[in-house]
């Protein structure tokens, strides 16, 4: 038997996997603000302090949206460069990937550009010094040297 759901989900029955439909951004992502409508670079759910939320990157900017609300938090967009504490200024724009480290990673969040990264620690809510890194195996990871403070919230 398949499943007719109405946000364009379908899947067999017993079955976890669905199969859906696009559909437009603003058709279920409430408040986003102009130029956010679709087109982003990355996007990231946040961890430790900032979890809750999911991070839009698009350009230089990027927007917060509160998944308890199920929209978007007003007074955004931001600039990366000044709320993303640490960020070196080439990942302040155009970011091509931004993913959430797991296991021995997990409580960093990894950006990358070309064939680098900027590994990013939630918890002490800033890039590690060291970075950016070229993003093939070299045995190496970025370190975090000195605490900031955070102008994001």
């Amino acid at each position: 038997m398949v499943l007719k759901e109405p946000n364009g989900c379908s899947g067999n029955k017993g079955q976890q996997a669905k199969i859906c439909r696009a559909m437009p951004t603003l058709d279920h992502w409430h408040a986003m603000p102009k130029g956010f409508e679709g087109n982003f670079d990355a996007i990231l759910n946040g961890d430790g302090p900032f979890s809750g939320n999911c991070y839009i990157f698009k350009g230089d900017s990027y927007i917060k949206f509160d998944w308890s609300s199920g929209s978007a938090v007003q007074g955004y967009p931001k600039k990366i460069a000044g709320n993303w504490p640490g960020m070196p200024s080439d990942f302040c724009h155009d970011i091509d990937a931004a993913i959430n480290g797991q296991g021995p990673f997990a409580g960093n969040c990894y950006f990358f550009k070309g064939d680098s990264y900027v590994k990013f620690d939630w918890k002490n809510d800033r890039a590690y010094s060291d970075c950016p890194k070229k993003s093939q195996a070299t045995g190496q990871d970025c370190q975090l040297v000195s605490k900031g403070t955070s102008t994001r919230s």
